[in-house]
């Protein structure tokens, strides 16, 4: 697997296994907590019941290390006293400190690392020569995955200059069979016509897996794609109409054979290179439902060998699925047609096409439909833009946004729908201004959240805290977080 070669590369591959265990400090002044807890330990708390943040701060001399879960004053704190972690550290310290008590626990991984544009960021040193760029983040990398659950993935903002060269990083650290997408998101809803070159209307989101075979869940139904569904047959459950074939007959060719049509009594097949979609006895039981059928042999087998596109393997005999009494039959189908028509009676489930006497086709019910398989092509309509973020800062920091570059709730609520459940635990190491941690508390995930500016404290503790209050911003309303 071809892998980056870059100035201080083989020191970055040790940097993770050099890091000292630290301990975390917890500074009680900033943390929050759920208001029966707190009475409980006779602090004060603000006036709720939700599940809130507890506020973190590691040892900063790194030539002092604390033992692990000790603050120095004898007591402990570990992450199973806590549902939420904010940490105020460095990152690759914090990562180390942490993955005694969450590794092989979390469920999300979404990281918004500085881009290496050149650009010169309030927060962060963004003006990194790229070799120190990849030695900054190999070594995150590598301790992230240790917190992936088995099923867990991970999600990371990046743009076009360095994207290439971190997905060749992560194919070496997270394996290049568990690459699952490169998402484009459309960052901005403004036309630039003073541009000199190419415009950037997207950045991406890379997503690894910590396992092969990760399935992303499907995102909710829209009203647009629900519209599709009607009931042309008067069928009380609305339904969408979808083939009952499926491609490669070539490996399927057991599943490629004639059925009589129950209205014109001629024998179809499914197209070329394509078989039935379901198993015989099913399909048998369905068409019962239009007249009797019965399976017997015909002699097809050229015509089932010009579908398969070859001859090895086709069953020299297969059984049709054939009208057991073609008159009687053809007249009762038919009948059957014409009181869907009325709105009499609902077709069954497999029905004809071209007034009863086309091609046959399936009903999809509404209630039965699985939801939108997610794209890597996600635009500001359905997961906000630059503007939008912006916008959700500024109204928690007195008009003002203090980032220049954050990303709105409505894109990481479609990563958390996506990769997690309620419950699940979400790591972000670069939380910047809190956005992740502040969707996740609002989904109703557990979250752990590392900052290493000041803004941990300005900015971070005081957005989530806001968010434990009931704060009505960004994505509140969507998920009802009260």
């Amino acid at each position: 697997m071809p892998t980056l070669d870059w100035r201080n590369r083989d020191e970055a591959t040790k940097t993770a296994a050099r890091v000292l265990v630290r301990a975390l400090i917890e500074i009680p002044e900033l943390g929050c907590t759920s208001l029966a807890e707190a009475q409980s330990r006779g602090e004060k708390c603000c006036q709720c019941d939700n599940v809130a943040s507890a506020n973190f701060q590691l040892p900063v001399d790194p030539q002092d290390p604390l033992e692990t879960g000790n603050n120095g004053t004898g007591n402990t704190s570990t992450m199973a006293t806590f549902d939420n972690l904010l940490v105020h550290g460095d990152n690759l310290v914090a990562l180390k400190a942490l993955l005694p008590f969450a590794a092989g626990q979390v469920k999300c991984i979404y990281i918004d690392p500085p881009y290496n544009t050149g650009s010169a960021f309030e927060h962060y040193d963004d003006n990194l020569e790229h070799s120190t760029w990849l030695s900054l983040m190999y070594p995150r990398l590598e301790l992230l995955r240790e917190f992936l659950s088995e099923d867990g993935s991970i999600w990371i903002s990046i743009d076009d200059r360095e994207g290439a060269y971190l997905q060749v990083l992560c194919d070496e650290i997270f394996g290049r069979a568990n690459f699952v997408a490169n998402v484009s998101w459309q960052r901005t809803y403004a036309k630039r016509s003073d541009s000199k070159g190419i415009p950037v209307e997207v950045e991406h989101v890379l997503v690894y897996s910590k396992r092969e075979g990760w399935t992303p869940k499907r995102l909710t139904r829209t009203e647009k794609m629900d519209a599709n569904y009607t009931s042309d047959d008067g069928d009380p459950r609305p339904w969408s109409s979808v083939t009952i074939s499926a491609p490669d007959s070539a490996k399927h060719t057991g599943m490629v054979y004639g059925i009589q049509h129950p209205i014109t009594g001629e024998m179809l097949y499914p197209p070329p290179d394509r078989h039935w979609s379901l198993g015989q006895p099913q399909m048998l039981a369905e068409m019962s439902e239009w007249a009797e059928y019965e399976r017997r042999p015909i002699d097809d087998f050229e015509k089932r060998c010009e579908l398969c596109g070859k001859r090895d393997n086709v069953p020299s005999t297969i059984d049709a699925l054939v009208l057991r009494n073609p008159g009687e039959g053809m007249e009762q189908a038919a009948s059957r047609y014409r009181e869907g028509v009325e709105r009499k009676r609902p077709w069954p489930l497999l029905y004809f096409t071209g007034k009863g006497k086309g091609g046959i086709r399936r009903k999809q019910y509404l209630d039965a439909s699985a939801g939108r398989v997610p794209s890597n092509y996600w635009p500001y309509e359905e997961v906000g833009h630059t503007g939008e973020a912006t916008a959700e800062l500024a109204a928690l920091f007195d008009g003002r946004s203090p980032f220049a570059t954050p990303k709105p709730e409505r894109l990481v609520k479609r990563i958390l729908e996506i990769a997690t459940n309620p419950g699940d635990l979400v790591l972000d190491s670069f939380l910047g201004s809190g956005t992740t941690a502040a969707v996740a508390h609002k989904m109703g995930r557990r979250w752990i959240g590392v900052e290493l500016g000041d803004h941990a404290r300005t900015h971070c503790a005081v957005r989530l805290r806001k968010v434990v209050e009931g704060e009505q911003g960004g994505i509140s309303k969507a998920v009802g977080w009260t």
